[in-house]
């Protein structure tokens, strides 16, 4: 679906469609993301559409802090915040996810397997996709409204 398939992994044929209704406009196009191109995806990756892999470890950079890796995100997507205005929201972000501020100087290695599909989420969060596709085969995450966080 995003295109991310490793060899010797091949997509044959079909289509895959996604409904995108991009922000701030009322009409939807319809996108194969099989047929897309390199710009299409990445326009649509993470801002309309994020994938949650259950190995968090493995995708998370593990030489960078946790506020590197969730700023990264908002500096390619979101150029017009500040460089507060992406700490700010990658404060948010951990929080939304029960993970508190000052893990953001941490280094992957530093959290604990929750912790680190807990970033994953908030980076998934962070440009506030149409839709977030989850992977796991283990534990299931659930939403807790009453703490609002995210629990293994």
């Amino acid at each position: 679906m995003t295109r991310l398939l490793r060899a010797p992994g091949v997509i044959t044929g079909g289509e895959v469609l996604f409904h995108n209704r991009p922000q701030g406009s009322g009409h939807t196009e319809t996108v194969d993301l099989l047929a897309a191109d390199a710009a299409e995806l990445r326009r649509i990756r993470w801002s309309q559409l994020a994938v949650v892999f259950q190995s968090a470890m493995h995708a998370l950079n593990p030489v960078a802090r946790v506020d590197a890796q969730l700023t990264d995100v908002l500096k390619a997507h979101r150029k017009q915040l500040t460089a507060a205005g992406r700490r700010e929201r990658a404060v948010e972000l951990l929080r939304m996810v029960g993970i508190s501020e000052d893990r953001l100087r941490s280094y992957p290695h530093q959290l604990s397997g929750g912790m680190r599909q807990r970033v994953m989420i908030a980076m998934a969060l962070a440009l506030e996709p149409q839709v977030v596709i989850m992977t796991s085969r283990r534990r299931p995450l659930t939403w807790s409204p009453s703490g609002r966080s995210w629990r293994s």
